[in-house]
């Protein structure tokens, strides 16, 4: 038994088919099919029900699947420990505006230090579109807000950081007036179909909250210089330290379900598994 067997039954589970495995593994379904009989060989019972189109994990094979994967990401943390120093690849990475701005910079410089040999060849965009370019192949990571649903099992996200829920506003503003400001001003939407600015919309549902919206925007950033300008107030998620903003930041809410998640995204399988673990790692000690 091998750890490529061992991926490939995990990629088997995930996809639901022999050739899906093959076409995520970028090898042949005959290789595939070759590799699951030769576990089940090895382990001296059957471990898939088979169908005409579909081959899914019988309840032996379910029980021990997730030590199946916890074997498999133990031989990647062994094998990025020991290479760590040599570690040499292209990373396909996407990141929304504000972590451009924000953590990147600093992951850039960390990573030329521990291993020069590391180059990102970073994507930008919205977390929708780099989500579907991470699940299309066309980006081996992505650094965005976490997706409000499930998620496949090959897809695995850390979190990076939790960004309260607060308002902008040109001047500051107390406690007790966020919510005769809210429901007065000029309002800024941040576009409530973004996956950041459902949170927001989200406590204006839920303390029904019935604001006069002026503009949607998609930028924390150009929210922040139209508010700046006098041109409103906003709902938006804590991207930027207190001091950074060219507005007034005032915290409204901290619960959970109102607070935006930024994550890295990955692919379990992507083949720079140890340039992964390393920007994972650099990016949650920022």
């Amino acid at each position: 038994m091998d750890i490529k067997t061992l991926e490939t039954v995990i990629s088997v589970i995930d996809c639901g088919s022999i050739a899906g495995a093959a076409k995520k593994l970028n090898v042949s379904p005959t290789a595939v099919s070759l590799r699951v009989q030769s576990f089940e060989k090895q382990m001296e019972c059957e471990l898939f029900n088979r169908e005409a189109h579909s081959i899914k994990p019988n309840h032996k094979l379910d029980n021990v699947t997730q030590k199946i994967r916890a074997i498999i990401n133990q031989a990647r943390e062994l094998k990025f420990d020991l290479q760590l120093n040599g570690i040499s690849a292209e990373l396909r990475l996407g990141a929304i505006s504000t972590a451009l701005t924000g953590i990147i910079p600093s992951a850039l410089e960390k990573i030329s230090l521990q291993a020069p040999n590391v180059r990102l060849k970073i994507t930008p965009g919205d977390s929708k579109l780099l989500y579907d370019k991470l699940t299309s192949g066309d980006l081996d990571a992505a650094i965005l807000v976490n997706p409000p649903f499930l998620t496949p099992k090959s897809i695995r996200t850390s979190l990076l950081r939790r960004e309260p829920l607060g308002l902008l506003s040109r001047q500051p503003v107390s406690e007790d007036e966020i919510l005769k400001v809210l429901q007065t001003e000029p309002y800024i939407r941040y576009y409530m179909h973004s996956w950041g600015g459902q949170l927001a919309q989200r406590y204006l549902d839920d303390y029904e909250i019935y604001s006069r919206v002026s503009y949607d925007i998609d930028s924390l950033e150009a929210i922040d210089l139209l508010v700046s300008y006098g041109q409103g107030v906003s709902l938006v998620p804590q991207w930027l330290d207190q001091a950074d903003y060219l507005s007034a930041f005032t915290i409204v809410n901290t619960e959970p379900k109102y607070c935006r998640e930024i994550v890295l995204a990955y692919d379990a399988s992507c083949a720079n598994s140890s340039a992964i673990n390393l920007l994972r790692e650099i990016l949650i000690s920022i």
